[in-house]
């Protein structure tokens, strides 16, 4: 009993040590934090649905990981995989290299570009302001010898409002224009979209259009559970 109460205890420790560090970063640092989004295809109509859990954090923001845990389904809530029930893993690690989003599992991860958020909330300056440039971000995928990146360009800031979700009202949201280029062997894709970030969330809402301008889906924050 006393290994399970150290145990509880440092998990704590590092999960407010993180929480406590960040005021500025666009992604989760609280374990046990739910957000609930919705998807919809270009006529409005709901596409899918997909949660993302805080599942645990270790070490600090000077080297540390955070594990988030996806559960996808489709439009009828039924798991959009056969298999692990619509789960899926994704770890952010900080460290005197900087911070990045690694994800483990290639076939999953294409299947839910057309559904989830575009983007690399990890790779967002900790203070913006309108008119500001955004530096390239990256989201690297490596399955045994398969590898594959989502590289987002052209990012800029567009303006910083107030904006409403299902999931409540967010006062102060980065509205950000993207570009995201999927690259895996002998196949490359590219998104244009916009997306509003709010700091200790990440994405509350997000529209993506085709070359042409015309809405090819969008996505909303419905429910955040702590």
């Amino acid at each position: 009993m006393k290994h399970i109460l150290i145990s509880i205890s440092l998990l704590f420790y590092a999960a407010f040590s993180l929480n406590a560090q960040n005021q500025d970063l666009f992604f989760s640092l609280v374990q046990g934090e739910k957000f609930y989004y919705t998807c919809y295809d270009d006529s409005g109509e709901v596409e899918a649905y997909y949660s993302l859990l805080n599942k645990s954090i270790t070490g600090d923001l000077s080297d540390g990981k955070v594990c988030y845990e996806y559960l996808f389904l489709d439009e009828k809530r039924e798991p959009l995989f056969s298999t692990d029930e619509g789960h899926m893993d994704m770890d952010i690690t900080l460290n005197s290299d900087g911070v990045l989003s690694r994800m483990y599992d290639l076939g999953k991860s294409m299947t839910i570009q057309e559904i989830v958020t575009l983007g690399d909330v990890t790779s967002l300056p900790k203070v913006m302001t309108v008119g500001q440039k955004i530096p390239t971000g990256v989201i690297k995928l490596k399955i045994k010898s398969i590898g594959a990146s989502f590289n987002i360009y052209d990012r800029e800031v567009l303006a910083i409002e107030s904006i409403t979700t299902p999931a409540g009202t967010f006062p102060e949201s980065y509205k950000i224009k993207e570009r995201q280029v999927t690259k895996i062997p002998l196949k490359s894709t590219e998104y244009f979209y916009t997306s509003w970030y709010v700091r200790n969330i990440g994405v509350v809402k997000q529209v993506i259009v085709d070359k042409k301008g015309k809405t090819v889906r969008s996505i909303e924050l419905s429910k955040i559970e702590n």
